[in-house]
């Protein structure tokens, strides 16, 4: 999911904005709040902000545009409460991430096959790298040596 604007379908269905309600309820909201709240997502979706890896990320572009177009600070924090809560209930990045590290996966499994590699190192090496995805949460593009070197010596301590 890149932007916002990808949720509007989600938004428009009853069924995942009882859980967001419900959630509110959880959070103690008061009932004059939840309308705000719901007002608040609505808008978010609507901006097509683009989603970042972590919800911090997304809402700090949030916040910085919020700033921007000289928003009061109550309605600030009510916004960022309200997204916050939305984003955590929908995880968007975290599987874009692992999505995009499935087809690389894959094709490492098929090339130690097509070299006869054995099934236990395929398993080995297979697991080595679903767990350094794990760790580090960072999409292939974004893969530098730094991340590999810090995996790396994570495992010898």
């Amino acid at each position: 999911m890149k932007s916002s604007a990808e949720f509007r379908d989600l938004w428009l269905n009853d069924d995942i904005r009882e859980p967001f309600d419900n959630c509110l309820d959880k959070y103690q909201v008061i009932a004059t709040h939840k309308r705000y709240y719901r007002l608040w997502v609505r808008w978010f979706i609507s901006q097509g902000f683009p989603i970042k890896r972590t919800i911090d990320e997304t809402l700090a572009i949030l916040q910085r545009h919020l700033e921007a177009s000289a928003t009061e600070t109550f309605k600030i924090r009510t916004c960022l409460n309200a997204v916050q809560i939305w984003l955590m209930l929908h995880p968007t990045e975290c599987n874009v991430i692992r999505d995009s590290w499935q087809s690389i996966l894959e094709g490492l499994k098929k090339r130690m096959d097509v070299h006869r590699f054995s099934a236990r190192t395929i398993d080995a090496y297979y697991g080595w790298w679903s767990r350094f995805v794990a760790e580090y949460k960072v999409l292939p593009t974004d893969l530098t040596e730094t991340y590999i070197q810090q995996f790396i010596d994570k495992m010898v301590v």
